[in-house]
């Protein structure tokens, strides 16, 4: 299977980018546009990180931000520079911060940083007050001693013992995922302040004056609110979403995850415009030194 990387047709390269910082509040330095051969059209296999050529890590990408959410066992990127966008479609997280290791930033629609103890304050309470009407798509986090169990109903006794409640069942399915971002955070720790967990549902609030939107994302009405929502700010919004589509047929009715994956970008580089906030803030660390926060932006573009 080959997976795709486009660029913005009759558009020029990507900005030359900074290391990104691990302040979320510290403000990005301009750049100055750096003249180069644009990438229109490439393509990367699956033959992993080891491997001579054509991995994610042979190829650094120079983008403003990049938003990465789950999508059929995978992980979906959607990247943003001035002149480009590229749209990606990754087998591991560490895949994913080889490739963006110069972007400025990334926002991750999952839990990053995980209570080993009630002591231990997780943003998603925090999340809901905020999230009024939508508190259903905010889900608990396990607690990291939960992570090895391979059957829901001991993985839910195991966080029932630890933290005091049990465990969804839509928790229990994304399990895999946030085990694999917190064994790579463990492994590489240099990462800990530069892979940001957002929440798709709490960026569109953003871009919609604060207000969540009520329309289950999986509709018609749902896709098409937050595209209009999201084009006032990412005017090729449109253009992304049919290059998915194009691109992967396979996903083309996985709207919601192009569009999430892309609203965690959108918000990612408006943070870097202006003001990145976090959901609590000051964050908190969980006992490995892992900021437990939801970040987003002030948003002062909608009129």
């Amino acid at each position: 299977m080959i997976n795709t990387i486009y660029g913005d047709p009759n558009q020029g390269t990507p900005e030359t980018g900074v290391p990104c910082s691990s302040n979320p509040h510290e403000p990005v330095k301009q750049r100055s546009p750096k003249k180069s051969t644009q990438l229109q059209f490439s393509a990367r296999n699956e033959s992993g990180p080891g491997s001579q050529s054509g991995t994610p890590g042979s190829q650094v990408q120079q983008f403003l931000a990049a938003g990465i959410d789950g999508c059929k066992g995978k992980w979906l990127g959607i990247e943003l520079s001035e002149q480009t966008y590229h749209i990606h479609l990754f087998d591991h997280i560490s895949e994913i911060c080889a490739f963006f290791r110069e972007t400025d930033r990334i926002l991750l629609d999952m839990p990053i940083g995980l209570a080993e103890s009630p002591a231990d304050r997780r943003p998603e309470p925090e999340l809901r007050r905020y999230l009024k009407g939508k508190a259903s798509s905010v889900f608990n986090a396990p607690c990291r001693q939960a992570l090895n169990e391979s059957d829901h109903s001991t993985a839910s006794a195991v966080n029932r013992k630890y933290l005091g409640k049990g465990l969804s069942r839509q928790t229990f399915n994304i399990m895999p995922k946030i085990q694999e971002v917190d064994r790579f955070l463990e492994m590489n720790p240099e990462w800990k302040d530069r892979l940001w967990e957002s929440h798709p549902e709490y960026c569109f609030s953003l871009l919609n004056k604060g207000m969540p939107i009520a329309e289950n994302k999986q509709t018609s009405a749902g896709a098409l609110v937050r595209l209009e929502l999201l084009t006032v700010v990412e005017p090729r919004s449109p253009r992304i979403l049919t290059t998915f589509q194009e691109l992967y047929l396979k996903l083309a009715r996985k709207t919601d995850d192009l569009l999430d994956a892309l609203v965690l970008a959108v918000i990612g580089r408006i943070g870097l415009e202006g003001q990145t906030t976090s959901l609590p803030e000051p964050a908190p660390r969980d006992p490995q030194g892992i900021p437990m926060r939801i970040m987003g932006a002030t948003v002062s573009l909608i009129k």
